[in-house]
């Protein structure tokens, strides 16, 4: 949670939304109104993205979202704004491995070639990641490299899921 959730993920999609507005692909207004309008089905409804704020685009990579949120922001993001996306964009796919990572990292069974598939992913996109945004990871990147690893000595990581617990600090 703390680490793709509150983490990469939100640091992610600020850089894929900065990237995609500065090219003319969509406009906060258009991602807010597709927000509203969008079905989250039952599981996600009640943890809905919030609104897009100016101050999101300038730097604050929080974007006002919570862990849940910025869950279902990043597993949707590709039916909310992939009819505006040329397919073969290299920022698009990067994307598109996260959520793939996201998936086998969510699991509640994984083979042992899913976690060799899983740890390719994830070398993969951080590669890619520094080298299509020039940015440096950061620590919560870095975990990533060990969550195969951990699956493979623990099992899948959903076992030890601790958001339902974590949901309850809001209330305070």
């Amino acid at each position: 949670m703390h680490d793709l959730f509150e983490g990469v993920g939100p640091n992610l999609f600020h850089c894929i939304l900065t990237h995609f507005i500065a090219q003319g692909k969509i406009t906060v207004d258009k991602i807010n109104y597709r927000f509203e309008s969008f079905d989250f089905g039952m599981h996600y409804n009640n943890s809905r993205p919030s609104q897009i704020k100016q101050s999101f685009l300038k730097g604050e990579t929080s974007g006002g979202q919570n862990a849940s949120q910025n869950l279902g922001l990043i597993l949707f993001l590709p039916s909310l704004i992939g009819d505006l996306i040329v397919p073969e964009n290299d920022i698009w796919e990067l994307l598109l491995t996260f959520v793939e990572i996201l998936h086998l990292i969510l699991a509640s069974q994984i083979s042992k070639g899913g976690i060799v598939y899983l740890n390719s992913l994830i070398e993969e996109f951080l590669l890619n990641y520094q080298k299509l945004f020039h940015k440096n990871l950061k620590p919560k990147h870095h975990h990533m490299l060990h969550y195969s690893r951990a699956i493979q000595e623990i099992g899948p990581l959903r076992q030890f899921w601790s958001m339902t617990f974590e949901s309850r600090h809001k209330f305070f």
